[in-house]
């Protein structure tokens, strides 16, 4: 009885036992498959996180090739300028492209790319700024300054006058279009509650436009990436423009200077001074200056009520200054090149033509001619036909008065001061030169990402 009840109890153990390992071989089992899962599911996760960051990149190759034609300005197929599709490291893409009626500098770029299972969206903001040299109405290489009742727009001379145009108001009166933009490398500064931009006032990287008063700003004033490049004219430019110039028609007769010294008392030398005695300086050298131009150092000087006119063509002078209501008048197409001062503030110019592209005008501090000048400037004032460019990255522009002036400026430190009114004339624009164009990414955002 003993006996049966020990082997009893051995084959209770046993079985107890037995259940047990059954059950660890269970949990084990069900630990693997727990564990398998889990591994298969990670490895998809993985499979799909890199299908994601694929799409991403593809995305961005999109978007690379949008803004390609964007900077370019020319379609690559037959969709429009910025809308673009394809396919890149084995998956696919499209790309829609907005410009801002605004600010027709800015584009909207949306894209969406597929790969494998993953579907990833993105849109991008982005800025062109053309490769000319005028492609704002005022752009400072260092700084611009507003004082005053100053006022910006734009229009565009291929379509007619500025005035023909103007038939919008606002509160600072009337304009013809927006789009009367400056910029700058530096800083901006507005003084004043009568400054009114209808454009953009971009200032340069890590700088703002700095307002006091309340002036008005239409258009962007987002900083830019990366400062413009705008080297000056080139000094061959300037060299080729000193050697061959129309300067010549400027030049009084030969013997104009010469009769300027007659009929003095003394002993006559003839050089044209005015000290020649006995009838004889009237047949002097001409080397006197009894014209505005003076052939010996290139300066073309004018005051009183002196009209010095330009038939057109290159000339080149080493100063131009106007004072007391003297003019310069353009009767063509001219360009002309400055290596010291270029001051018709006390004066003013009428360019019959009408047209700012008729008169270009560059300066710059070159020694060409035998002058050295150690810096250049320029002072204007505006006039019902103060139509022109100005390419001068290396001087300084003022302007005064309080009249209009139509075209484009570029210059070094500009500072406006009275109550001037700037139209951009937007034609400029086309007018390739030392400028470079470049894109800007303004913002990107991920619109969604998601596994098909």
């Amino acid at each position: 009885m003993r006996q049966s009840h020990i082997t009893t109890r051995r084959q209770d153990e046993r079985g107890a036992i037995m259940v047990t390992v059954v059950l660890i071989m269970l949990m084990l089992a069900g630990l693997s498959a727990g564990f398998l899962q889990e591994g298969l599911a990670e490895r998809t996760n993985v499979a799909q996180r890199r299908y994601n960051v694929v799409a991403l990149e593809i995305c961005e190759m999109g978007i690379i090739k949008a803004s390609l034609e964007i900077f370019a300005q020319r379609d690559s197929g037959t969709d429009g300028i910025g809308e673009v599709s394809g396919t890149h490291a084995g998956g696919t893409f499209t790309v829609t492209s907005q410009q801002n009626p605004d600010n027709p500098d800015r584009w909207t770029l949306q894209a969406r790319a597929e790969y494998q299972m993953a579907v990833r969206r993105i849109e991008v903001g982005i800025r062109r700024r053309a490769g000319g040299d005028f492609v704002e109405g005022l752009f400072a290489k260092d700084s611009l300054r507003f004082n005053g009742s100053t006022q910006t727009d734009a229009y565009d001379s291929r379509l007619g006058t500025w005035a023909s145009q103007a038939l919008n108001s606002d509160a600072g009166g009337t304009f013809a279009e927006g789009g009367g933009h400056v910029g700058s490398n530096k800083a901006i500064t507005l003084n004043g509650s009568s400054v009114t931009i209808r454009g953009n006032a971009i200032p340069g990287p890590l700088h703002t436009v700095a307002m006091s008063g309340s002036p008005s700003v239409s258009g962007d004033i987002l900083p830019r990436r990366v400062e413009i490049d705008l080297p000056p004219a080139s000094r061959a430019e300037f060299e080729a423009a000193f050697a061959t110039n129309n300067n010549a028609e400027l030049e009084p007769p030969a013997n104009a200077a010469g009769n300027a010294g007659g009929n003095g008392n003394g002993n006559g030398n003839g050089n044209g001074n005015g000290n020649g005695g006995n009838g004889n300086g009237g047949n002097g050298n001409g080397g006197g200056n009894s014209g505005p131009y003076d052939p010996n150092t290139y300066s073309l000087t004018a005051n009183g009520q002196t009209t010095i006119e330009l038939s057109g063509g290159t000339y080149f002078f080493s100063d131009v200054r106007l004072t007391g209501q003297a003019q310069l008048r353009v009767n063509g197409p001219t360009t002309i090149y400055v290596t010291g001062d270029f001051d018709v503030s006390g004066g003013g110019f009428l360019n019959v033509a009408g047209k700012p592209s008729d008169l270009r005008i560059y300066a710059h501090p070159y020694a060409i001619g035998g002058t050295a000048p150690g810096s250049s400037h320029v002072k204007i004032r505006g006039g019902a036909q103060a139509a022109m460019t100005l390419y001068a990255p290396g001087a300084d522009l003022t302007v005064h008065g309080g009249d209009d002036i139509f075209g484009a400026f570029v210059a070094n430190n500009i500072t406006i001061a009275g109550n001037s009114k700037f139209h951009y004339d937007k034609s400029l624009r086309d007018i390739q030169g030392h400028g470079q164009s470049t894109i800007e990414r303004l913002y990107w955002r991920d619109v969604d990402e998601r596994i098909r």
